[in-house]
């Protein structure tokens, strides 16, 4: 009358050891991804700051280039808050002035008194200098543009230097 027993701990299974080399294994991988999502949105803020500051500054450049080359003479130049008085001529030639200056930390535009409003981003902080350059047979305008954004924890400033002369002054 012998019977025969069964051996119970024949059940395939996870031993200690082999769960604590689990969950190590996990953790690393687990971290590596961690780190390279925090890497990845400090990339995207770095990006998406250089993208703000960029197309402001092109979009500001080529409109105060156009204006300043465009006007017939300087009516003023103001240095603190920075800005700039031209005369200049209107669609159907009658004379008319523009100004550009910096309220608020934005390069805004006044054309004959009319305020065409902002001509940098809305969250971008910009402040411009001008100077006026006079030689023997033209006049000149120096621009200095330093424009400041700030998003996801990421801030940079950048200068931006033109010289546009006058069209009619050289």
């Amino acid at each position: 009358m012998f019977i025969k027993l069964r051996n119970i701990h024949t059940a395939g299974g996870y031993s200690l050891i082999e769960m604590m080399i689990y969950v190590v294994v996990l953790s690393s991988l687990l971290t590596v991804v961690i780190f390279n999502m925090i890497t990845m949105s400090r990339s995207y803020g770095r990006a998406v700051v250089a993208k703000n500051i960029n197309n402001s500054a092109v979009d500001t450049i080529e409109r105060l280039t156009r204006e300043v080359r465009n006007a017939t003479s300087i009516a003023s130049i103001q240095v603190s808050p920075g800005g700039i008085t031209l005369n200049t001529k209107d669609s159907s030639g009658n004379a008319t002035t523009e100004q550009i200056y910096t309220d608020n930390g934005t390069i805004k535009l006044r054309v004959g008194g009319v305020d065409f409003g902002p001509l940098t981003l809305a969250h971008v902080q910009a402040n411009v200098a001008f100077t006026q350059v006079t030689a023997t047979t033209s006049k000149a305008v120096r621009m200095v543009s330093t424009l400041s954004n700030s998003a996801f924890g990421y801030s940079d400033t950048k200068t931006f230097y033109s010289a546009v002369v006058l069209r009619g002054a050289y």
